[in-house]
């Protein structure tokens, strides 16, 4: 996704804690802006990450691919498959408060 292209998105600022999960393996993250295409997250600068890996928000597993990457910061894109519940889907777009 061009840089373009994200700034069109309107992106909700706001931190929330989140969980990296690939595998059997997880790390804690902190999702610090969401669109309706992706999030911005930060996470520990030595954790590798693969292209592809799960987003878990409260007990919600959000397939995602990792878009860029600096440092400890991030750009991920919901994965075409993800079709998470309304109250997710709401969250991770801002309008909604963090799913239980």
């Amino acid at each position: 996704m061009s840089k373009e292209r994200r700034q069109d998105l309107p992106r909700v600022a706001g931190a929330s804690a989140a969980t990296i999960r690939i595998g059997v393996r997880e790390h804690p993250c902190v999702i610090e802006n969401t669109s309706p295409g992706g999030a911005g997250l930060v996470v520990s600068a030595g954790v590798f990450l693969p292209q592809q890996f799960d987003l878990v928000v409260g007990g919600h597993k959000i397939p995602v691919l990792l878009m860029w990457r600096t440092g400890d910061r991030m750009g991920v894109r919901y994965s075409p498959t993800f079709r998470g519940s309304g109250q997710l889907q709401r969250f991770l777009t801002g309008t909604a408060a963090r799913p239980d």
